[in-house]
């Protein structure tokens, strides 16, 4: 039997919520892919700050597959905003 992950009920016992991070530091070992999220905000005085947002750690064939997952949903969202005038990156 083969499901897809969306068809899983999902549950938030932890409550964890959504978060922003505009940089990602990666390390691997042997097993695992480890992705530091952080947010770098510079602040009024001139300095510029790195807030730790998530810590994601996964087995390297759940990277594989996230890295599939993330040029699917990339490329299709590059068609959509060619058809709507839109770019996927700031000018």
């Amino acid at each position: 039997m083969q499901i897809s992950a969306s068809e899983i009920e999902t549950r938030n016992p932890d409550g964890v919520e959504s978060k922003y991070c505009n940089n990602i530091q990666l390390s691997t070992t042997n097993w695992d892919m480890r992705f530091l999220c952080t947010e770098i905000v510079p602040q009024p005085d001139g300095t510029v700050v790195q807030f730790v947002r998530a810590n994601v750690v996964m087995a390297v064939s759940h990277a594989e597959a996230l890295l599939k997952t993330l040029e699917m949903t990339l490329s299709e969202l590059r068609k959509q905003q060619a058809i709507s005038g839109q770019s996927t990156t700031k000018q």
